[in-house]
């Protein structure tokens, strides 16, 4: 067990690095105000990939590629054909992700769909009831609540709370592991 949490504190610190990566090219190479607010419009489409950082930015339009999002406050009410990668304080992903979500930050709720993978990290983490993910789920966070039906679910944290029934294999090293009475896990637990 100990490996596998090595392992994954390696890989989430890995991602971490990562997804700033662009990031920075972006800052460097573009007009980066920590205080503006970026709104992508719902009539908006985007044909590539998208850089976005700001204090607040907001996609309620199409992205046709990855968006690479850091903001104080991030919401994703839109489209994403490609990969989500955010990092911020407050991240809310309502919207339809055709690809992974990987994503860093204080607070981090979805609720949209995702076509396949979820793997965040960050303070306290939610995966409401509304959301649908495709893929395996890998959550690292101090306080976590899984309400919709995933499929293999790998944990690292502190509190963990499951809701819904879990399709394949929960792998957990967490302080406090809650499985609610009706949840139903098809695959081993360990």
């Amino acid at each position: 067990m100990k490996l596998l949490q090595s392992k994954f504190i390696f890989f989430l610190f890995a991602s971490i690095f990562l997804l700033f990566l662009p990031l920075k090219t972006f800052a460097q190479t573009n007009s980066f105000n920590r205080q503006k607010t970026v709104v992508l419009n719902k009539d908006q489409i985007i044909n590539h990939d998208y850089f976005a950082a700001g204090s607040r930015v907001v996609i309620d339009g199409t992205i046709n590629g990855d968006a690479y999002i850091a903001g104080g406050q991030v919401d994703v009410n839109g489209i994403i054909n490609g990969d989500l990668l955010a990092a911020g304080g407050q991240i809310n992903v309502r919207g339809t992700i055709s690809q992974n979500i990987r994503a860093a930050g204080g607070n981090i709720t979805v609720e949209g769909s995702v076509g396949k993978n979820v793997t965040i990290a960050g303070g306290n983490l939610t995966i409401n009831r509304t959301a649908k993910i495709i893929g395996n789920t890998v959550i690292a966070g101090g306080n976590s609540e899984i309400l919709t039906q995933v499929n293999n679910l790998t944990l690292a944290g502190g509190n963990v709370r499951i809701g819904s029934n879990v399709l394949g294999n929960i792998t957990a090293g967490v302080g406090t592991l809650d499985i609610l009475s009706d949840v139903t896990i098809q695959g081993n637990l360990d």
